[in-house]
């Protein structure tokens, strides 16, 4: 059974929480017309909210317009995102564009989105908010939002495919590298009779198609067989009446900013609590989808920001030993190697090569299909997380000395796991301080894949913001590709954070450097966790191998 947008304005921010933008933004400079772009880059938005339908069937909302009316005032006002030149409002009761107004017809919002999306310059912003119905075509399985002039029967012709809007903000229609989308699309009742759809398909369709979206942040209202409420007493979503709150101060942090990713667990706290406050079951929790990283400040400041990938000084790193980190690659069947930083020791360490990333699921599964076996069997995809260039996680400490020592053979030198020793001096990199680069946390970020908003909004364990501190989004839920992250002083990924890494502890069964579901306070260089042989595999924990040097 199809259902309803709520409020989009939620939606939008939330998607801003993962968006990658640095963590500052509240306004944006506009060029006449012609001009040069900003080199802060400019935003430009479309706001649409809908309460009546020209279908029958489709029952009307009750607060649609108001939310996006008032969405687009905070964000249009003269210290906010969007020049209002640059934004489109889409309500119900306008028939024909006047000024800043437009009607809420297919024909003129996918007119309004299509010229945005041209028109946005490589460092703009581009924010899409829907207040509406959202319908599950059943025999295509595809998901609409339902414009003014929608007809049930005709979704693909009639209303508004989700899959265009992705098309239409993908990287080949939208030059804007800041894309968000915002959907609220869970109503409790969305039509007069049954189209042969349950709500529970529905969100559930809207959530997964969303899902697939890449390069674009997008939020929705909430997960699948759950419903969007609305609050009579202030005359808004309760999506909406929590975004704007946060805005208005309630979601600032220490710096003054209200965060995207702030917002976005602000919101969601509340809108949790108000359920529960008022007994609502189903329960309404968003949920973010995005496959990018950073944050965008949406109040405290008056300009888009460089974007995150822009050139950005280094961080200055202690200084290693003389060496010049030669590196090497070891050869797996099928054409896969696996890439080897040489370390020079440091007087009680003897030089040794370490793998410059944790092992991936691409190189295990040569070894577990393609090399003999030595001890035991291995599986081929063990991992819980599934991808290639994702490191393998939920083995055994034995199944990682059978992967060297198959490795071992094939080769015709010893391959192992690092010893204690070996791994502690290859993460420090030189450096004696709490991490490699020092001994502030805030750092963190740029070097190791750990616990963030990501993951909160991801995991949704009730104990997840235990888990995370400063507000930052590092943009990985849960396990990253290997050297998604800064390198140590010697060369070496993901020595903290993203998998914990099996070592050679002795007696003891070891992994080091903390893994994707820690925090800073739970994660240094001297992280270590000691397990007993009965403690089962987990999708936390994986490898990277080492080799002696016995010369050069």
């Amino acid at each position: 059974m199809p259902r309803k947008l709520r409020p989009l304005w939620w939606v939008l921010l939330c998607w801003c929480v993962s968006f990658p933008l640095p963590a500052e933004d509240r306004g944006v400079k506009i060029e006449a017309a012609g001009s040069p772009p900003s080199p802060e880059g400019q935003a430009w938005s479309v706001v649409v909210g809908i309460n009546e339908f020209d279908e029958e069937d489709v029952i009307p909302l009750s607060y649609a317009v108001a939310d996006a009316r008032a969405f687009f005032e905070e964000i249009t006002r003269p210290e906010g995102l969007v020049k209002p030149s640059q934004a489109f409002l889409h309500i119900s009761g306008v028939k024909e564009p006047d000024g800043m107004l437009y009607p809420p017809t297919r024909k003129a919002i996918m007119k309004s989105i299509k010229f945005v999306a041209e028109k946005a310059a490589p460092e703009d912003l581009v924010l899409i908010y829907f207040s509406s119905h959202g319908f599950l075509d059943p025999k295509t399985r595809h998901s609409y939002i339902m414009p003014e002039n929608g007809d049930l029967d005709l979704l693909e012709e009639e209303a508004i495919p989700v899959a265009w809007l992705q098309n239409q903000l993908g990287e080949d229609q939208c030059q804007a590298r800041r894309r968000i989308l915002i959907v609220d699309a869970c109503r409790n009742k969305t039509t007069r009779g049954t189209k042969g759809v349950t709500l529970s398909e529905t969100s559930a369709s809207l959530v997964e198609e969303l899902r697939q979206a890449k390069g674009l942040v997008t939020l929705f209202s909430c997960g699948p067989g759950e419903v969007s409420y609305e609050d009579n007493k202030v005359g808004h979503g309760v999506f909406t009446h929590y975004i704007l709150e946060g805005l208005r101060g309630q979601a600032r942090n220490t710096a003054g900013l209200v965060t995207a990713t702030g917002l976005a667990l602000f919101v969601r706290e509340q809108v949790v609590a108000w359920c529960n406050q008022n007994q609502k079951d189903p329960t309404q929790d968003p949920r973010l989808m995005t496959d990018l990283s950073g944050d965008i400040a949406l109040s405290g400041t008056s300009s888009l920001l460089p974007l995150p990938n822009a050139e950005k000084p280094p961080l200055p790193l202690p200084v290693a030993p003389p060496s010049d980190f030669s590196t090497e690659s070891l050869d797996l069947p099928g054409g896969i190697r696996i890439e080897m930083v040489y370390l020079p020791g440091d007087g009680n360490i003897a030089p040794f090569w370490m793998g410059k990333f944790e092992i991936t699921q691409a190189q295990w599964k040569a070894a577990a299909a393609g090399l003999p076996r030595a001890a035991h069997d291995l599986e081929e995809a063990p991992a819980k997380i599934p991808g290639e260039n994702l490191p393998v996680e939920n083995i055994s400490l034995e199944d990682c000395q059978e992967f060297c020592q198959r490795l071992s053979k094939h080769l015709a030198l010893e391959v192992r796991l690092p010893t204690e020793a070996e791994w502690d001096y290859a993460a420090r990199g030189g450096s004696g301080d709490r991490y490699f680069w020092g001994s502030d946390s805030s750092e963190m970020p740029r070097f190791a894949n750990i616990a963030d908003r990501a993951f909160l909004m991801e995991n949704e364990s009730p104990a997840a913001s235990d888990k995370t501190v400063g507000g930052w989004m590092d943009g990985f839920a849960r396990t990253s590709p290997v050297g998604s992250f800064e390198a140590n002083p010697f060369n070496l990924h993901d020595m903290l954070g993203n998998v914990g890494e099996w070592v050679d502890g002795g007696k003891e069964r070891v992994y080091r450097g903390g893994t994707w579901g820690q925090n800073p306070d739970e994660i240094d260089l001297g992280t270590r966790k000691v397990v007993s042989p009965k403690t089962r595999p987990s999708g936390f924990v994986g490898f990277r191998i080492a080799r002696s040097s016995h010369s050069r």
